[in-house]
């Protein structure tokens, strides 16, 4: 699991929390699939100078020249 709603967080589960742990803290979870392209696309609407860090996180360069 990458990241926790506030309902679920009621509940105890956390961002990172394993999907078995969060599914026991909170039966009734939703898992929802990442949309990886989409976020490609977005910080390419930004910027072509994308350095990806980890499944959900990059740091776009926007600076620009003056």
């Amino acid at each position: 699991m990458v990241a926790a709603g506030y309902e679920a967080r009621s509940f105890g589960v956390r961002s990172a929390v394993p999907s078995r742990t969060a599914l026991r803290y909170c039966p009734r979870i939703r898992f929802v699939p990442p949309r990886f392209e989409r976020y490609r696309e977005v910080f390419l609407e930004h910027t072509p100078l994308v350095e990806p860090l980890s499944l959900n996180e990059a740091y776009l360069n926007v600076i620009k020249n003056l």
